[in-house]
């Protein structure tokens, strides 16, 4: 039986006829819903029936398909562009075939379908390299790069975008600028910050001669976030306030990405309030741009300053969001991240057992990853809830894994898990009694944290320090405790000035009592009626 489509022509039956016939034999059957199509009843009877042509005639039949899903769909190309690729590379018609890759790609792209972009630009790249079409090669390697970076696949990324910047020319062009730029940030995300900063500065030489303001600040935010891996925590600020104020515009992937991650550095520094606006803005403008990373990850920054606040409801409202949208995007690198900050939030509270099942969770799904910065955070986490727990044991074989892990985290702002770390082992050898090593090491946490800027752990190694000294050195306790007290007032941190003033009060000043009460009530005060708050005001209420 043979039908021609486009000429409708016919020997003895009509097309009707036909389809009647092999619905009656049941080769195919009337898709529901859908008017005037048919679909094979087994991918056996397909395969059968496709095979069954010469090549030839598959060719002839897929470029008459392709024709005719042109004329009919001529206002609506780019919703179809995928079948017609399709159709065209069977028919091997590959410039025609490529046009429509790159036209589904960008359809993909612009309702960030990332994962989908990716996919159709490698089969593009498939086909120019078989066609001998190598003038296509380094924008459509670009664009795999760039599509594979909003999926967090680093490595693959930094695959496709070395080949662009090899088979670009080595003019200066905006095209080879953009790669540049690209590879800096692909490899931030690798670790490896010398590489980073050497792609940033190339980057920006180029953007500054050819005068695009644009580029030179998003190479100036790779520039900034080296300073900051690199402990220069208040310089990298002011490197990406120079970036921003230097833009035309701020709403681009590099740009808003970069905003995202200056909004953590202001949280990390105690700016509280300028976190909070720079991560909402962040936010805000990553929705127009379908960026899903910067979405995940301005929510999880944007919860922990909620909490550092003391808005806690807020906090765990915000990280359940970021959780959600890392979950649906298969952003595996995000959601462990988040997991662990929502178990750093339940550890500030009180809750030793949610926390540690959310730590444990997170370095799971951290180790699924390959993201050994989240494994490491959580990993710190779970030794400072099983220190404060007495479970000493359970703390030594986490000191032990963490030891090991963090040279992996080289080049991820190490000076972070650094002094976590510091702080994590001082509460440890305070609770085996170990009170001179308590002590050493918590002041290794304060002279890191005053060398960074970080001021949390200043506060709190001040109060581990203070309480290794009460038996020896009672005025040496208050003051280091006082100081905590005034230092976390400062910084207005509800959970840092219950801590501090609950220290002051076992040193034998009772005067903090009024700043532990506050404390907790502003604390319980945030919290939705449940468990989590059941148990921090159990917990609490012993001691005020």
């Amino acid at each position: 039986m043979n039908y021609d489509l486009q000429t409708r022509a016919h020997t003895s039956s009509t097309l009707e006829q036909l389809l009647g016939a092999i619905v009656t034999a049941q080769l195919v059957r009337r898709a529901p819903d859908l008017e005037e199509t048919y679909i094979f009843k087994h991918a056996l009877v397909q395969e059968g029936a496709y095979t069954s042509l010469t090549r030839h005639e598959r060719r002839r039949l897929h470029l008459q398909v392709a024709e005719t899903l042109e004329r009919q769909n001529a206002g609506e190309l780019d919703q179809h562009a995928a079948l017609l690729a399709y159709h065209y590379e069977r028919a091997e018609e590959w410039s025609a075939a490529l046009d429509y890759l790159r036209r589904a790609a960008e359809w993909a792209r612009r309702g960030a379908a990332y994962r989908e972009q990716a996919a159709l630009l490698g089969r593009a790249i498939e086909i120019a390299e078989h066609a001998g079409q190598v003038e296509r090669l380094p924008e459509l390697h670009a664009q795999r790069g760039s599509a594979l970076m909003h999926v967090t696949a680093w490595r693959d990324a930094r695959e496709h975008l070395t080949r662009a910047l090899d088979l670009l020319p080595a003019d200066v062009t905006p095209a080879r600028t953009q790669v540049l730029i690209d590879l800096a940030v692909v490899s931030q995300w690798l670790w490896d910050m010398a590489t980073a900063q050497r792609y940033a500065q190339a980057a920006l030489t180029m953007a500054e001669q050819l005068g695009d303001a644009e580029l030179a600040a998003s190479a100036t935010t790779s520039l900034a976030a080296a300073q900051v891996s690199d402990g220069r925590a208040e310089e990298g600020i002011q490197t990406f306030e120079i970036a921003f104020q230097r833009a035309p515009r701020l709403d681009t992937t590099t740009l808003v990405r970069a905003m995202e991650l200056s909004g953590i550095v202001l949280y990390w520094v105690g700016a509280y309030d300028r976190a909070l606006e720079r991560n909402q803005e962040a936010i805000r403008r990553a929705y127009p741009l379908s960026d899903y990373v910067t979405q995940t990850r301005g929510l999880q920054n944007l919860g922990v300053t909620l909490a550092a606040q003391g808005d806690y409801g807020r906090a765990l409202e915000t990280l359940d969001r970021a959780r959600e949208i890392a979950r649906e995007q298969g952003l595996l690198p995000w959601l462990a991240r988040t997991l662990a900050m929502i178990g750093g939030v339940h550890l500030d509270l009180f809750d030793y057992v949610g926390a540690e099942a959310l730590s444990m969770r997170a370095r799971e799904v951290a180790h699924q990853a390959s993201f050994a910065t989240a494994a490491v955070g959580a990993g710190i986490d779970l030794i400072m809830n099983y220190a404060r727990r007495g479970e000493v044991a359970s703390a030594d074989r986490f000191v032990q894994i963490v030891q090991f892990g963090i040279p992996a985290v080289f080049g991820s702002h190490r000076w972070i898990w650094e002094t976590r770390f510091a702080f994590a082992r001082a509460e440890l050898a305070l609770e085996r009694g170990q009170r001179e090593l308590a002590r050493a090491q918590a002041e290794d946490a304060i002279a890191r944290s005053r060398s960074t800027g970080r001021r949390k752990y200043e506060i709190l190694g001040l109060l581990v320090r203070a309480q290794a000294e009460g038996a020896t050195d009672l005025a040496g306790a208050n003051a280091d405790a006082r100081r905590a007290l005034d230092l976390a007032r400062e910084l207005d941190e509800p959970a840092l000035i219950l801590r501090a003033a609950l220290a002051v009060c076992d040193l034998g000043n009772p005067s903090a009592q009024r700043d532990a009460r506050t404390a907790q009530q502003r604390i319980a005060a945030s919290l939705p009626a449940g468990d989590v708050r059941d148990r921090f005001l159990a917990v609490t209420s012993e001691w005020i």
